[in-house]
């Protein structure tokens, strides 16, 4: 029904951002430019942090995480929040300062929706978030229109400095 659609959609706008980073001054400086920007911002030092909270049911629309830090690393949360029924679709961007595309392809291979190469821009990380917000949307109506909803893969984006 419509109402069911609107509230579908209602649920892919993208207000609550977990940012994972071990790095202080990341977090800091990311989370100013999304708190700016209208988003709510759950931030976690490293992936087990985080993780308590997805498990803890904190309501999040988008994963940002780094991909090397200290204990579980990026690709290992990705996989394990994945396996995650709420956040099975949630859209997960990397955060990573290498370009090796062995490491990307793992990281999709992972679900995530897509990456971030450090050091972005503030504009080059709200287009990005705006971007996997949109393909997220774009999925799940497509789902619907073709009776897969729930069973629709997430969108792989390739996004990047020289990629936005």
């Amino acid at each position: 029904s419509r109402t069911q659609n609107n509230r579908l959609l209602k649920r892919h706008t993208m207000s609550t951002i977990m940012l994972v980073d071990d790095s202080a001054t990341i977090l800091l400086s990311i989370s100013s430019i999304l708190s700016k920007a209208g988003y709510k911002v759950e931030k976690a030092p490293n992936a087990e942090e985080a993780l308590k909270k997805f498990n803890n049911g904190t309501p999040v629309d988008l994963l940002i995480t780094d991909l090397n830090m200290p204990g579980m690393n990026g690709i290992e949360l990705i996989r394990e929040v994945r396996k995650l029924p709420s956040y099975k679709f949630m859209p997960i961007l990397f955060l990573t300062t290498e370009s090796q595309q062995a490491r990307k392809l793992e990281a999709k291979e992972a679900g995530a929706s897509g990456w971030i190469v450090k050091p972005a821009t503030a504009d080059e990380l709200l287009n990005t978030i705006k971007l996997a917000s949109a393909a997220i949307v774009l999925s799940t109506v497509l789902g619907l229109l073709i009776g897969l909803a729930g069973r629709t893969a997430h969108p792989q984006l390739q996004i990047g400095r020289a990629h936005v």
